[in-house]
């Protein structure tokens, strides 16, 4: 069932002879009121929960292990159908409670700073195992814990387009999760042609798009996608989102010492982005087994910030949540590369 949205259970209620308004009760009993059976849909009549549960599956998606983290971050990994694991994680904050959310198990990009690029890409995820992660927190934590989603966790989104659409479109059913689209970001390494279709189905959710080095030849060392859609495409689909959307988009930038963050590429980030309405994250990158870059300074990270505020920049620091469950941003993956597909590294 977490396969199913709006239209499909429309389809699904008429074609059993039931009224349309059946559906609109089926996503709130499915998605705003989880539960475990059928059977406890008390204003569904008998006769039509007996045939759902003759043809449906509400089938729940259990981690395989959890960990908590000394800040609050908590971890889940999920075991998927095929061997693989994912990873999703639930960051408290004050009014901003985030969940994080997968999209592949592993990921298909080889980007340097990610742990999730050395596990390597099994597949991406359905919908189902997407919805479920965020149904799971549901269940675990309840629906007013968490006040926004982001697609950060395992994996490109826009690789697999159509079902984080799907998804979207699941999430923010009024009479299911309700959440709004405003509330919900999409965080990708730059695929355009998924940015240009992400912004003609689903205008009213963030964007995030990672950056990393503020010239092509650099951004390619780090993110082999750069080699495909160069800063200059990337560019273009981004002022086009801007127009679209009427929205800013996040440009994420790990920082790197000695590789993206020196005096000189302060003025040469500002000269990139000129002209798209956007905010800058500033993230200090997190260690992994076998990295080959170093966490830079609370100073050096404040040095570059400084830099970019002073070009008159929209600057944030996102300053690392999760380090002690490998569950910061880069982290996701990190415990499968102590041994194969050990869950002892991932649970507490």
């Amino acid at each position: 069932m977490y396969s199913i949205g709006a239209r499909e259970l429309k389809g699904v209620v008429c074609g059993l002879g039931e009224p349309a308004f059946r559906a609109n009760q089926l996503i709130g009993w499915v998605y705003a009121r989880p539960i475990g059976a059928f059977s406890e849909m008390t204003d569904i009549p008998k006769s039509l929960r007996r045939t759902l549960e003759e043809r449906y599956r509400l089938m729940p998606f259990c981690p395989a292990a959890k960990k908590y983290a000394s800040d609050g971050v908590l971890k889940w990994a999920f075991e998927i159908e095929g061997g693989g694991i994912i990873e999703s994680v639930y960051i408290p904050g004050e009014g901003k409670d985030t969940l994080c959310l997968s999209s592949q198990a592993g990921c298909a990009l080889d980007c340097a700073f990610c742990a999730t690029a050395k596990v390597g890409f099994r597949r991406n995820l359905r919908l189902e195992e997407i919805v479920g992660q965020l149904m799971h927190a549901v269940f675990e934590l309840g629906r007013p814990a968490i006040r926004r989603i982001v697609f950060m966790g395992m994996g490109e989104p826009l690789l697999n387009v159509e079902n984080i659409l799907r998804a979207i479109e699941i999430f923010t059913l009024p009479s299911g999760l309700g959440f709004s689209p405003s509330r919900i970001t999409v965080s990708s390494s730059g695929v355009v042609p998924g940015i240009v279709e992400l912004a003609k189905k689903a205008p009213g959710v963030g964007l995030a798009v990672s950056l990393n080095a503020p010239d092509d030849e650099r951004r390619a060392k780090v993110m082999s996608i750069a080699k495909k859609y160069p800063l200059k495409d990337l560019f273009e689909a981004l002022r086009a989102w801007a127009r679209t959307t009427r929205a800013p988009v996040t440009l994420e930038y790990v920082l790197l010492p000695g590789f993206n963050m020196a005096l000189e590429d302060a003025p040469k980030l500002a000269s990139l982005v000129r002209g798209v309405p956007c905010k800058i994250n500033l993230i200090p990158f997190n260690p992994f087994l076998g990295a080959s870059f170093r966490p830079p300074s609370d100073d050096e990270v404040d040095a570059f910030a400084n830099r970019l505020l002073a070009k008159g920049l929209r600057v944030q620091i996102r300053r690392s949540r999760g380090l002690g469950a490998l569950a910061a941003c880069g982290q996701l993956g990190a415990g499968l590369l102590a041994g194969p597909r050990r869950l002892k590294a991932l649970s507490g």
